[in-house]
């Protein structure tokens, strides 16, 4: 059994200076940059420019996908996960 956690959080702790955040794909009117974890896992960071308060789930390969979190205009949201297969494939509106 492979044990994963997944956590959402409002304050990212800063990233440290090895890990390069990775621009990726997501609705247009969302940043999403994905941080790899110097151990296992990754954390996606999710700016909503939509104009309005949208709702979004990180979709997670080889683990179960975040659940759906809201995000202000203007916003942003830390999704975290910690597993030793998880790969990020992607972030979409639910």
């Amino acid at each position: 059994m492979i044990a994963a956690a997944l956590t959402m959080g409002f304050t990212p702790a800063a990233p440290t200076a090895s890990a390069a955040p990775a621009k990726v794909m997501g609705p247009a009117c969302l940043d999403v940059d994905v941080i790899e974890s110097q151990d296992v896992g990754f954390d996606a960071y999710i700016t909503n420019h939509c104009g309005r308060t949208v709702y979004v789930q990180v979709i997670i390969g080889w683990g179960p996908d975040s659940g759906c979190y809201p995000v202000a205009n203007e916003k942003a949201r830390v999704v975290s996960y910690r597993g030793v297969l998880c790969v990020y494939e992607d972030t979409v509106f639910c």
